[in-house]
């Protein structure tokens, strides 16, 4: 629970968006703590259509929700506070109706674009600053499959990427991207998840002298300067009707992907 909604504030919410199925962040100063008694109670979702953006305004402003509560869209925002945002945002748990993963599958479309030589032009700049590979890797033991794609087992590094407004998820091996796979959703990574979800390293002695003679350095000497690799996570489950989702993590969004273990 966040310091500015009460439990049973929180079930109201709770119950009005569960609705929707659609990711639910809470953000403002009802999260960060410096609230007041009239302080409006911030949320922010992906896209939502402007008819059920009002519909659920007009829920909150009927609730015995005793504030405004103000519903924004991540494609309205600016970049940059989206980025700030990250840092104080709350996701809001809520049980929404079955996903038909099988209609999302069949209104995917594959890609229809490639690369030069398959060579992705966006790792120059994700690995110029970085001492390792910055992407999450993905190590397949049977074939998975996306129309009539069939991504052959192997060792991966997965790249989320955009092109005309839409995401998608480059396979790569051997440095040269092997499989294009469309993402059809792209959210905010909850704030906290990578602290909850990923292992702290053990360094010895040895190591922790390393690593501080190694950020003296950095700090010193601008030449040497490498900016930390995003955080990174992978998430598969398996789901009915021999449908797979993956759920890439790399840095500030998450990203999913929908697949199936035999062809459709």
């Amino acid at each position: 629970m966040i310091k500015g909604v009460t439990e049973k504030e929180e079930n109201i919410i709770k119950d009005i968006l569960s609705k929707y199925p659609y990711d639910f962040y809470y953000y403002g100063s009802r999260v960060k703590g410096d609230f007041t008694i009239a302080s409006d109670l911030d949320i922010l979702t992906d896209k939502i259509s402007y008819s059920e953006l009002e519909e659920i305004e007009t829920k909150f402003n009927e609730s015995r929700i005793p504030y405004v509560v103000n519903i924004s869209q991540k494609c309205n925002m600016d970049e940059k506070f989206l980025l700030i945002l990250t840092f104080f945002a709350f996701s809001i748990q809520v049980v929404f109706a079955d996903t038909d993963y099988e209609q999302i599958y069949r209104d995917l479309e594959p890609a229809d674009f490639s690369y030069v030589h398959d060579i992705d032009p966006g790792e120059m700049y994700d690995v110029q600053y970085t001492s390792w590979s910055p992407y999450p890797l993905f190590r397949l033991t049977s074939p998975l499959f996306f129309k009539n794609t069939t991504i052959e087992p192997g060792y991966y590094l997965l790249t989320p990427r955009e092109h005309n407004g839409n995401w998608y998820i480059l396979f790569k091996e051997h440095g040269k991207v092997k499989y294009i796979i469309p993402a059809y959703n792209k959210e905010i990574v909850p704030m906290g998840f990578y602290d909850a979800n990923l292992p702290k390293a053990k360094l010895t002695p040895s190591q922790k002298f390393q690593v501080k003679l190694y950020d003296f350095v950095g700090k010193h000497v601008r030449s040497s300067q490498r900016k930390p690799a995003p955080e990174t996570f992978l998430e598969t489950t398996d789901l009915p009707n021999n449908f797979i989702s993956i759920v890439i993590y790399w840095g500030d969004y998450r990203y999913y992907m929908i697949l199936r273990t035999i062809k459709l």
